[in-house]
């Protein structure tokens, strides 16, 4: 239950064809940000909700859920550490990324920020405010893609 996983940045369902963005006016491509905002918050929001309802009803059926052993949580967290360690050389070596140490730290910095932002987020409206004042909002569309 407990287990750290990956962080899933899946924004693709805010696209928008290049040729289409241009050819709106500046209050339709903030409305289109405007509603990037709102959908990039429902899905994981939703997500979420009901992840915690599929486990209330499965403790209600008599369900029993294990939570990881603590010895799991501490082997998965030093295999994410000493993973961390190594991942700027193998991207290095891949693709040619020379700064995956500033690129990794600056991640971290940004996560943790978020991780803040959203502990005390209690619904989906408040987290679409959250991305609209804190990404969203900052783009500029009359020369955002342009």
């Amino acid at each position: 239950m407990a287990i750290p996983g990956g962080v899933m940045s899946d924004a693709a369902i805010t696209n928008v064809n290049a040729d289409t963005w241009r050819s709106l006016e500046d209050n339709q491509r903030r409305a289109i940000l405007k509603a990037a905002a709102e959908i990039s918050a429902e899905i994981p929001y939703v997500y979420y909700q009901r992840e915690q309802q599929r486990l209330e009803d499965a403790r209600e059926l008599g369900v029993e859920i294990h939570e990881a052993d603590p010895e799991l949580l501490k082997a998965t967290r030093d295999f994410v550490r000493q993973d961390m360690k190594k991942s700027p050389a193998i991207y290095e070596r891949k693709y040619n990324i020379v700064n995956g140490e500033q690129l990794l730290q600056d991640f971290r910095e940004l996560l943790e920020k978020w991780v803040a932002l959203t502990a005390e987020v209690g619904s989906k409206e408040e987290l679409a405010d959250l991305y609209w004042e804190e990404v969203y909002s900052k783009v500029d569309p009359s020369t955002y893609g342009m």
